[in-house]
């Protein structure tokens, strides 16, 4: 589970369908089941979408396509699956500026 009821979480990935859904900020409220089985949260602000030209309101979003955006002392989770960030050399940097 990414999630706890209350967290601010970020979007990571989506269906083909909604990809525009990534990087959005949502909250979370409520654990759910989705039609197609899949581990949801219910979104304490629902929002409208178009997708495939229907409009529909987006009331939930899968958990595995959620990371939580915690505030709290100790090393951040993610660093744990996903490893720290490359770091880029200084030369490659000055490089890209000119």
């Amino acid at each position: 589970m990414n999630c706890k009821p209350g967290d601010l979480a970020i979007v990571v990935s989506a269906p083909k369908e909604v990809r525009h859904h990534i990087g959005k900020i949502v909250q979370v409220v409520r654990l759910t089941t989705s039609w197609d089985g899949l581990t949801c949260w219910t979104l304490r602000e629902p929002f409208w979408d178009v997708v495939k030209g229907r409009r529909g309101l987006c009331e939930g979003i899968a958990d595995k396509d959620l990371r939580p955006i915690r505030d709290q002392p100790g090393q951040d989770e993610t660093l744990q699956w996903a490893g720290l960030p490359n770091e880029t050399p200084a030369e490659v940097i000055e490089s890209l500026r000119k």
